[in-house]
């Protein structure tokens, strides 16, 4: 596996993309071209795969399906337990006619609504963990606000960021990873930082923090997208 696809940073706007990523995606959907298309290498015919708030019309779950042994995929949403509600979502979404959505893609994904902080499955059950621009929906304190770490032992604080690496990292299998995109600056790079280092995972190849003067930007949302890949520390991912 290439080392540079491994590296933790900002997405740039020469990075490979597919706009048409199982099916031809939105324009409004400014960074999933560049996300999907890089996540996507991380698929592995061998491999036992969760899509994290997978979302209803979204396309990763389709792909992984396509290009996995297994694959499951979770959302708080309780839509994704409707396959025909699923089917006409997407079917809308991507302007497909009656007879283009596989039935496949509702038969045999193994979808569950819930959490992120409290997954619905068994330790060490997946070798990927995929969860694309999520992390900056998650109310957390200490992302926000990160002075709040002085009183963090006195008053309960909404920790969603941290809570959901957790379960990520118990869910993981030894050797597995976890493929994480969000957007910049909704979720702050120090915090993330910090998380790796106290919850016993690590960055599962370079990373670089320094925002390029090319990395892709929406002028109308005002947001970059950063990648990361991590892994558990005590039983890391070794690239083929």
């Amino acid at each position: 596996m290439d080392d540079q696809l491994l590296t933790s940073r900002f997405v740039r706007t020469d990075d490979p993309h597919d706009a048409n990523f199982v099916f031809p995606m939105p324009v409004e959907w400014w960074s999933r071209p560049y996300e999907y298309e890089w996540a996507r290498q991380f698929a592995d015919p061998n491999a036992v795969v969760l899509d994290a708030a997978c979302g209803i019309e979204h396309p990763l779950k389709f792909y992984l399906l396509d290009h996995c042994q297994k694959c499951f995929a979770c959302d708080l949403d309780s839509r994704i337990a409707d396959g025909a509600l699923m089917a006409e979502m997407s079917k809308s979404v991507y302007k497909l006619k009656d007879g283009d959505f596989p039935q496949r893609y509702l038969d045999s994904i193994d979808y569950q609504v819930t959490s992120l902080t409290g997954l619905r499955y068994s330790n060490d059950m997946f070798d990927r963990v995929f969860c694309i621009s999520t992390l900056e929906h998650l109310p957390d304190r200490l992302n926000k606000w990160p002075l709040l770490r002085v009183v963090e032992s006195l008053l309960p604080l909404k920790r969603d960021i941290r809570d959901s690496l957790l379960e990520f990292k118990r869910v993981l299998k030894p050797g597995g990873l976890i493929v994480l995109t969000f957007d910049f600056p909704r979720v702050n790079l120090d915090y993330i930082h910090s998380l790796v280092d106290q919850l016993g995972l690590k960055f599962a190849g370079e990373v670089d923090f320094n925002r390029p003067a090319d990395a892709h930007y929406t002028a109308e949302h005002g947001l970059y997208c950063f990648r990361t890949l991590l892994t558990d520390a005590a039983h890391p991912f070794s690239p083929a």
